[in-house]
């Protein structure tokens, strides 16, 4: 996490686009877990837990406040794993310039497929499924609604150019 915040942590544009990387000033310890990010609408925290403090990557726990308390579980069990899956997620949320979506009836590419296209994946967070390559992010996500299944593609890109190369391989609409 450290370096995560010497590196990108004043980074507005992916670290507010959608949840809040707080600042070091707002970090709070709360339940064993030091918390360093919330959820845009406050209903949950994300924290890393302070049980083993020289801990080069420790776990990361999410957990939903209440009036009177915290439940925690653990999310991730890496705290590196937890800031690339969620850069991925904050970069489809508006932290890059373009973005595009689609829903699908069927999984759109299997990870292999994305592999030999040059995606690199990096790993899941809640069922999102995290990729990107230069210039470019993808997360898929099942759809699991009483009235919807299938699949969620959110796709995020630095150019225009670079949003059409996605449009183009996933049969992405407009976003």
């Amino acid at each position: 996490m450290r370096e995560y915040y010497l590196v990108a942590g004043r980074e507005k544009r992916f670290n507010l686009s959608q949840e809040r990387l707080l600042p070091p000033s707002d970090w709070k310890v709360e339940g064993k877990k030091l918390v360093f990010m919330e959820e845009n609408q406050g209903v949950c925290i994300w924290g890393a837990s302070v049980r083993a403090p020289d801990a080069e990557d420790p776990p990361v726990s999410e957990g939903q406040p209440d009036d009177e308390s915290t439940s925690w579980y653990v999310l991730k069990r890496k705290c590196s794993d937890f800031l690339a899956a969620m850069l991925h997620h904050q970069a489809v949320s508006g932290g890059l310039p373009h973005l595009a979506f689609g829903t699908f009836t069927a999984s759109p590419i299997s990870a292999h497929r994305l592999a030999e296209r040059g995606w690199k994946g990096y790993g899941e967070m809640k069922g999102e499924a995290c990729y990107s390559r230069p210039n470019q992010v993808i997360t898929v996500a099942p759809v699991a609604l009483p009235w919807a299944r299938g699949w969620t593609v959110n796709a995020g890109a630095r150019t225009k150019r670079d949003l059409e190369a996605i449009r183009s391989e996933l049969g992405l609409g407009a976003g």
